[in-house]
């Protein structure tokens, strides 16, 4: 808890305002990366990205959540959402550069995109990161987020 409100008030101080321009998204539709990639040629906006796994029982926890809560899935239209299944085996093209699906052993493994977006994070499941319009990481959050902390979060971007 402590670490969670230290992770939202740090937030609040180091980023100041983003400008929020821009179309709305429908509901919790989470864009592909070509769409998104089409979205921010035509109307540049911050993105919410959450790398998730088909297996994370949390991520489905925290997409029900979301989707139950009118006033964030509100904020989220000022957004443009994009899920990426962290072990996703599709070439990903992203900021330019592209992505490929990493084995680790016999039967796993995990997406490039997931390792680089999480940065020196440990990647765990589910992971936010916000991204300005120029896909730089403004900030990240390894694990559940509560609909309050991350209208918190929304607001402080």
């Amino acid at each position: 808890m402590k670490r969670r409100l230290f992770h939202i008030v740090f937030l609040g101080l180091l980023l100041g305002a983003i400008n929020k321009p821009g179309m709305a998204q429908d509901s919790l539709s989470p864009l592909s990366f070509p769409a998104l990639e089409d979205s921010m040629n035509n109307s540049p906006k911050p993105i919410i990205l959450e790398i998730t796994t088909d297996w994370c029982r949390y991520c489905k926890l925290q997409k029900a959540q979301i989707k139950k809560d009118k006033i964030l899935l509100d904020l989220l239209k000022d957004y443009y959402f994009v899920e990426l299944d962290a072990e996703g085996k599709r070439n990903i093209e992203f900021d330019g550069k592209n992505y490929q699906y990493q084995s680790q052993g016999l039967s796993g493994g995990v997406h490039e995109l997931a390792i680089h977006l999480a940065g020196n994070e440990h990647l765990s499941y589910p992971t936010w990161i916000f991204l300005n319009e120029q896909y730089q990481v403004v900030y990240r959050f390894g694990g559940v987020l509560k609909p309050n902390d991350l209208k918190t979060i929304i607001r402080h971007l």
